[in-house]
């Protein structure tokens, strides 16, 4: 993920630290201590050639590598459904190839978010839905980006989607617009709608838009977007910080979280995750998969 991507000289100048707690978490998250916490970690894809001997097994087809990543992971963002929208055959096909456990979060259809911008898209979004639902217990948040020149002088078009969106299916929206969140009328407005329709808000952690951290919860499942450094330093302090605020959230009751690690360079994603996964399990009682590096082949041919 390019988005959000600052020169790396810049990196030691910024705020890291996560913004405080917005005061409105509390009554979303009812208060209430969850009795346990549902983490799932995962990457934005799974062909990653360069896996292939560290993360997947050696001579790794093409057509087998999903089955190698939900070896290792518990859900993917899924990009491709970004680009065209899925057959019903080819969602049965993947979700048949992973675990009971795994999840898909679909990237909605950009001919819906980008080239449509939500406007009379009614038939695409059930061709789109009709498909995804193939998934079954498989199917996690779909995710809906809206282009960065999205802005709130077109919130009737997203406020009308969100409430025509079939409420049998879990969906997480990502804003890049930075008035919609530097205007307070702007974000509660948003903020409001999804949490009337219970859907997750999308919480984007990447150095050049800090805007994006707003840390507002508006149901009870965290849908983080993280963007790391190329495993600088700073990326692990980053990760403390969120398994703080996750505990803390899962104190007020959060029940489920969705946390995608995204680099500049993919083969950095799964080190950080095992990362994540080892402090959560030294830190809590969560338990959650573990990618596991294959010894071996040298470090320094992926970092």
């Amino acid at each position: 993920m390019q988005f959000g991507k600052v020169d790396p000289q810049q990196i030691p100048l910024i705020d890291f630290s996560l913004p405080k707690d917005p005061g409105a978490n509390h009554s979303v998250l009812g208060g209430v201590k969850s009795t346990s916490l549902d983490v799932k970690l995962g990457c934005s894809r799974w062909g990653q050639k360069g896996w292939i001997g560290n993360y997947y097994p050696e001579k790794t087809r093409q057509k087998d590598m999903l089955l190698a990543y939900a070896k290792q992971f518990d859900t993917v963002e899924l990009s491709p459904t970004h680009y065209k929208i899925p057959t019903a055959a080819q969602v049965e096909k993947w979700r048949d190839e992973t675990p009971e456990s795994f999840r898909f979060c679909p990237k909605i259809f950009q001919g819906i978010s980008h080239w449509d911008r939500l406007r009379n898209t009614a038939e695409r979004t059930t061709d789109f839905c009709s498909a995804v639902m193939h998934f079954e217990k498989k199917l996690g948040p779909c995710f809906l980006q809206l282009p960065p020149n999205f802005n709130p002088t077109n919130g009737v078009q997203l406020f009308d989607y969100i409430a025509d969106w079939p409420q049998e299916i879990s969906l997480a929206v990502e804003l890049r617009h930075q008035e919609w969140f530097s205007n307070s009328e702007n974000s509660s407005r948003l903020f409001d709608a999804l949490t009337q329709h219970n859907m997750a808000t999308v919480i984007t952690d990447t150095s050049g838009r800090r805007d994006l951290m707003h840390m507002r919860l508006t149901n009870k499942t965290a849908f983080v977007r993280f963007v790391g450094n190329g495993l600088h330093t700073n990326d692990y302090q980053r990760i403390d910080n969120w398994i703080s605020r996750l505990l803390y959230w899962k104190e007020m009751g959060l029940k489920e979280v969705y946390f995608f690690v995204h680099q500049h360079d993919a083969l950095d994603s799964p080190k950080l995750i095992e990362y994540m996964a080892d402090a959560l399990s030294q830190n809590s009682e969560i338990t959650v998969k573990r990618p596991s590096f294959k010894e071996g082949k040298s470090q320094s041919t992926l970092f």
